[in-house]
């Protein structure tokens, strides 16, 4: 997923204002809420993409969504961004936020996809082999595909590795349809 750098450049205005109030955390935790929501309703996303809605009510709209969770300093951060007339941007700033907390924190989440679920284990594995690789602590975001067949398929960043047998076999498939064209 790529981020603006508006979006970036506000996530860390608001990650700085909320180290300056001493709010890291629960601002984070609201803003994965404000995410969570705007995914969730697309009603509220397609207000705030409308280039018909205004700024101002977009404003009032994003504020009575969240005013339920949000605490003082999400909510100045709402009112500077409703100055700015970046409120339809909120959902890609808390992605951001995200990104940047993560990487202050020297966390990298990974996207782990497998046949089945694995172990404890075998995820202690992963995870070991990881942080040494990237001297960073690893978290992971699992999912079950029985499309995968066997092995997994990690996301790091940007980076993917395959290991799983549905590659293999892919690979293996290629290889043989090679060798049989160079035989004719």
């Amino acid at each position: 997923m790529s981020i603006s750098k508006a979006a970036v450049l506000y996530a860390n205005s608001l990650y700085d204002f909320a180290v300056e109030k001493n709010a890291v955390v629960n601002v984070s935790d609201e803003m994965n809420e404000v995410v969570k929501l705007i995914e969730g309703n697309s009603e509220l996303k397609r207000v705030l993409d409308s280039p018909i809605v205004k700024p101002s009510a977009k404003l009032v709209i994003i504020k009575e969504s969240i005013q339920s969770f949000a605490g003082s300093v999400l909510m100045q951060f709402i009112d500077f961004l409703g100055k700015k007339n970046r409120v339809d941007g909120i959902w890609e700033i808390g992605k951001a936020y995200e990104q940047i907390l993560d990487e202050r924190q020297g966390i990298i989440r990974v996207k782990i996809t497998s046949a089945i679920e694995l172990t404890k284990e075998q995820l202690d594995e992963i995870q070991k082999q990881l942080e040494g690789t990237y001297a960073k602590k690893i978290l992971f975001d699992t999912k079950i595909d029985p499309a995968v067949i066997g092995g997994f398929v990690l996301q790091v960043e940007d980076t993917i590795i395959d290991a799983s047998l549905k590659n293999k076999l892919e690979l293996l498939k290629k290889k043989f349809l090679k060798a049989s064209l160079s035989l004719n």
